[in-house]
């Protein structure tokens, strides 16, 4: 007996929606959803890390309390600048007030890849006031912070070829050039960035420093910082705790620490208007990218090794990060240990023994070469 033919709908037709009767657009953690619900899902993970900052827990005779955003023009962090600008809306419109207010910074001559989007880096600002102008935007240079940051000043080996009144500029590019490898100076650059943003944000008495940090990119930056030596740090690093009292008192925080990177991706095409027009292209990784044993970073490595995890395996990209999330300090120390603030990177480390040579933490020491200043 002959079969039946498959029903040509059935294979034409998407299914429907998890929540509603409407056509799936995509489907998230197994659950087909439709354009609408999947928004939806992307704000509700979002905003329950900003629980803190609901309006019912600021005074309406108060100021507003101040987030400082650290955006690169990538899908996550200008994502999350669209999720704090639908919220805070909706705050408005619902109490008629907003419980914080939010500045947005972008910060010059840290990423080379994208070297000609950041010359027009002036322009891409102007797009983002006009489409949210109920934001303050500014931008700042990555260089002005050895000028800012004293300790970086004495803890950072000097260029024998440059005098110490040389520009910021000419100093970073000597420094960056002086060391081993691409790794060690991504690292650098990215705790520079760090640095930066923290002084930034207290200097502007912001409350908190939000990054757009998707689940995905703190897996790879877990694996990448144990590589790198700084394991001890990721309870400070990866999870949304308060910053090193060394540093200051400014919250640092990932509210999108529950979403992946392709969902991401997702609500960014699907908010209206898109933001992929306002978005510099990434770099290819994985099997797109061509890998040059010279310029390949630790960090990129694990860039490339978890696309493939999040594709296949998503609950273990979750899983990583929900592992450290349960990371805590080790609360009492020994009398032959000390906690120190590292210069470099700001971050709290143990020092043992009698160790008084300059206050660097061990990946901060293997960062830069095993060199560095008393």
């Amino acid at each position: 007996m002959a079969k039946d033919a498959p029903n040509s709908d059935s294979i034409s037709n998407p299914p429907q929606c998890a929540r509603c009767p409407l056509p799936s657009a995509f489907t998230l953690r197994l659950h087909p959803l439709c354009p609408t619900h999947i928004i939806q899902y992307i704000h509700t993970k979002t905003i329950k890390r900003l629980e803190t900052f609901r309006t019912r827990y600021s005074s309406p005779n108060d100021p507003p309390r101040r987030l400082l955003l650290a955006l690169s023009f990538g899908v996550s962090s200008m994502s999350l600048l669209q999720i704090l600008d639908w919220h805070l809306a909706g705050q408005k419109e619902r109490v008629g007030r907003a419980g914080v207010e939010v500045r947005v910074v972008s910060v010059r001559g840290f990423d080379e890849g994208v070297g000609e989007g950041m010359g027009k880096g002036e322009e891409r600002l102007e797009r983002l006031r006009e489409r949210y102008p109920a934001h303050e935007f500014e931008a700042l240079e990555l260089a002005s912070v050895l000028d800012l940051v004293p300790s970086l000043q004495t803890s950072l080996p000097p260029d024998p070829d440059l005098d110490a009144s040389a520009p910021a500029s000419q100093r970073l590019d000597a420094l960056l050039t002086s060391l081993p490898s691409a790794s060690s100076r991504a690292d650098l650059k990215r705790t520079l960035l760090h640095r930066l943003l923290l002084h930034h944000a207290s200097a502007t008495s912001c409350s908190a420093l939000l990054y757009g940090s998707t689940t995905t990119l703190l897996a790879e930056r877990t694996l990448a910082e144990v590589a790198s030596g700084k394991g001890f740090a990721l309870p400070q690093l990866i999870t949304d705790t308060p910053a090193a009292s060394s540093s200051s008192s400014v919250q640092i925080l990932h509210p999108l620490r529950d979403v992946l990177r392709k969902e991401i991706q997702i609500y960014a095409s699907l908010v209206s208007p898109p933001l992929t027009s306002l978005l510099i292209p990434e770099q290819p990784v994985g099997a797109k990218a061509v890998v040059n044993s010279r310029d390949a970073t630790i960090e990129g490595l694990m860039r490339g090794y978890f696309e493939g995890v999040e594709e296949g395996f998503p609950a273990v990209v979750s899983n990583v990060v929900r592992t450290v999330g349960k990371l805590q300090a080790q609360p009492q120390l020994s009398r032959e240990e000390k906690v120190e603030g590292c210069e470099v990177c700001g971050l709290d480390f143990v020092q043992e023994g009698e160790v008084e040579r300059s206050r660097v933490c061990g990946g901060c020491v293997r960062m830069l070469g095993g060199v560095t200043v008393s």
